[in-house]
Order: structure tokens, then sequence, then C-alpha cells
């Protein structure tokens, strides 16, 4: 019996210590965050800690149980065999039903620890197939995402290209412009300087000469003067020479007459008008002549049938529209300002008679004062009580 309990502690401690380790779980996928992390590695250490923690609990139980019976063999007193043996035969009967507790404990739990490694194997690749789909699929649409916006990437690169060349153009340009207007600037500048210079210079020689009159201005003077005097003189004697000769010319027609017929003049004279006036008469028949045609030509009708007391043809339907006015005349028309309407005439009806204030009659200096007694109100029971009357 004892050896057969030894060799049942030695299989148990054989079995503990071949008990495989669990196995690592499989690393999760990047992206969880560190909570789920630090999760799953407390639950990992404690599923590896849970199998050596109940290996070594059991081989320590047989240890002492089977040095406990070590110490009863070896211990003195055999002459008490045979309680001894039932007692034996009852702690081997314990001890076999804690051994097979214990196996039945360690079966159970080799069976839920395989069990939780099937199942955190099944998460684990659960778990990496839903995240190679998820990658997959996030994958597919970067690319799908990459097609789509490469064509308008193109497009916003080429315009952008575009935009830095007009902007580039249009610097260089506004440079250019800088350029002119400094230049032109310059210019003023230079000719303002050199005219405000000149003025300086001739305001200065102006002084100058003033200050340095001498008989040279004075003579210059006096022959400038002269000269002018000199001019109108000469003019004088001219139009006095004009003169004598209109007035000799004139003295000449007048004692040498020239010989005229007087009859031939009025003649002359009567020849135009006539001629003027059998034009306008002609004119005037040729007219009288065109208003008789059409009055005879409005009296055929359409079908050429003549109708003496036909009445003068329907006037034409063609109607002259207005022709539409462009959007600038129509825009400078509304910005026209608006034609403010006439102010409205106030027309007075016939003068009403209105009293003469002189004649009004003066207010009284003292006004007469009223008292009207006070009639309040009976009450419905009679005639109040005076309000001094009541006492609380």
């Amino acid at each position: 019996m004892r050896h057969r309990g030894d060799a049942l502690f030695h299989e148990l401690e054989e079995g503990a210590a071949n008990v495989p380790p669990i196995s690592p779980l499989p690393t999760r996928p990047e992206g969880h965050d560190q909570a789920s992390v630090i999760e799953s590695k407390s639950i990992h250490m404690a599923v590896q800690d849970a199998p050596p923690r109940h290996a070594s609990d059991t081989s320590d139980t047989m240890r002492r149980e089977g040095e406990r019976m070590a110490r009863e063999r070896e211990s003195p007193g055999a002459e008490c065999e045979g309680p001894r043996l039932d007692e034996e035969r009852l702690l081997d009967k314990e001890r076999e039903a804690k051994i097979a507790a214990l196996e039945n404990e360690l079966a159970r739990t080799c069976a839920e620890l395989d069990k939780e490694r099937q199942l955190r194997m099944t998460e684990a690749s659960e778990a990496r197939m839903t995240a190679a789909k998820r990658d997959e699929a996030l994958r597919n649409q970067r690319a799908d995402l990459a097609n789509v916006t490469r064509p308008n990437q193109t497009f916003h690169e080429e315009k952008r290209a575009l935009k830095e060349m007009h902007r580039a153009d249009n610097q260089r340009r506004r440079e250019a412009r800088d350029e002119q207007i400094q230049a032109l600037i310059r210019l003023v500048s230079q000719f303002l300087d050199g005219h405000a210079a000149t003025r300086q210079r001739e305001e200065e020689q102006r002084l100058s000469n003033e200050r340095n009159a001498g008989i040279e201005q004075v003579i210059e003077h006096l022959l400038r003067q002269n000269a002018e005097q000199r001019e109108h003189l000469n003019a004088l004697s001219d139009s006095r020479t004009r003169q004598y000769e209109t007035i000799v010319a004139l003295r000449g027609i007048v004692n040498n007459p020239r010989p005229y017929n007087v009859k031939s003049y009025p003649d002359e004279f009567g020849e135009v008008p006539a001629t003027e006036v059998r034009n306008e008469i002609g004119k005037l028949r040729q007219e009288l002549r065109n208003i008789q045609h059409e009055l005879v030509m409005m009296k055929y009708g359409p079908r050429e049938e003549f109708d003496p007391d036909g009445k003068p043809w329907m006037a034409s339907a063609w109607r002259s529209i207005p022709r539409r006015s462009s959007r600038r005349s129509r825009k400078r028309r509304e910005d026209s300002p608006l034609d403010t309407p006439p102010e409205p005439i106030s027309a007075n009806s016939w003068v009403t008679w209105q009293p003469n204030p002189a004649l009004a009659p003066t207010p009284p200096s003292i006004e007469p004062t009223l008292l009207v007694p006070d009639r309040g109100s009976p009450g419905l029971f009679g005639p109040r009580s005076p309000r001094d009357s009541y006492r609380g």
C-alpha cells in the first residue's frame, strides 16, 4: 500500500513537472490603444502564472504528505501495527481521495487552460484577420483616393505654375513701371530744379542790374523811346498821304462824271424780277399738276377700278418701333439723377370769414371760483361711517 502511494506521489510529481507551459499569446496589431495593451499583458501574465503555481502547490502538498508518512514509518512503537495499519488505511483512502480530487482539479484546470488558450488563439486570429481586412480596405481606399486626386493634383500643379508665371510677369511689369515712374520723377525734379535755378539766376541778374543801373541803360531807354516816337510820326505821315490821295481821287470822280443812259437802268432792273416771277409761276403750276394727278390716282382702287366718289386709301400698317437702347445708354440713363417732381401747388379756396382779433372781448381780471359740493356714495346699507370712528 505504501509502495502504491509512493508510486502515485511520484507520478503526480512527474505529471506536475511535465505540465507544458502556456504558449505566449500573439502580439496584437499596431493601432490599439495603451489601455488594451496593458489589459492583454496582465491577462497573459495571469494565465502564464496560474499552471506553475498550481503545480508547485500540488507538489508541495504531496511532498509534505510523503514526509509525514516517512516519519510515521520511522517512528517507534511497532507493537501497535494493527491499529496503525487501520489508521494508515484510512489515511491512504483520504490521501487517495485527495489525490483523486487534486487530479480532477488538475485535469479541469488543464482543460480550462486549453480552452482559454484556444479561445485566446481564436480571438487573436480573428483580430489579425480583422486588422488585415481593415488594412487592406484602407490601402485600397488610399489607392483609390490617390488615383482620384492625381488628375486634380496635376491640374492644381499646372494652375499653380501658371499663377506663379503670371505673378512673376506682373511683378516684372510692376517693377518696370516703378522704374519708369522713378525715372519720370527724377526727370521732372531735374526740370523743376533747373527751372528754379534759371529763375533764381534771372532774378539775381535783374536785381544786380537794378542795383548797377548806369548811363548805358538810360541811353538805351532814351533810344527806345526815340524809335517809338519815330514810328508814330511815320505812321502819321503815311495816314496823311493816303488821306490826301483819297481826296484827290474823289475830286477827280466828281469833276469828270461818266456818261450813262437813264432808260436802260430801269429796263435792266425790271428784267431780273420778271424772270424770277416767271420761274416761281412755273413751279406753282407744276406742283398743281402733281397734286391733281395724285387726287386722280387716289380714286383708283387696288384692282385698277376707277371710283369717282372713292375715299382715300387707308393709312399704311407700318409703324415705326423705337429702337432698343444699348446697355451703355441704359446705364447712363440710370446713373442720371431722377427728375424731381414739381412741388404741388396749394390752391386756396375762396376767402373765408375771419373775425377781427382787434375787436375780440378782453378776459375778466378776476375769474370766478366755482365750489362743487362733495357728493359721495351713500353706500349699499345707508350712509357711511366717518373714517375716525373705527377702533381696532
